[in-house]
């Protein structure tokens, strides 16, 4: 979301070094899952966006569920 005085982002950050490849929101556990291309998967609780877990792969990550 958006700062409306100055149209810049509230929260910004960076947790991948490759393109994100898929987002997955598990509501019920308030959590966000992100994989990425540069074979990471990680895992977030919402909302403050804290690490919970990362798993490094050997290949791209391109969905997870």
């Amino acid at each position: 979301s958006f700062d409306m005085r100055t149209n810049s982002p509230i929260y910004r950050q960076s947790i991948h070094k490759g393109s994100v490849n898929c987002l997955k929101v598990v509501e019920d556990k308030q959590l966000l899952i992100s994989c990425s291309a540069s074979g990471t998967i990680i895992v977030q609780s919402i909302p403050d966006f804290k690490q919970v877990l990362t798993i490094n792969a050997k290949d791209m990550v391109f969905y997870v569920e």
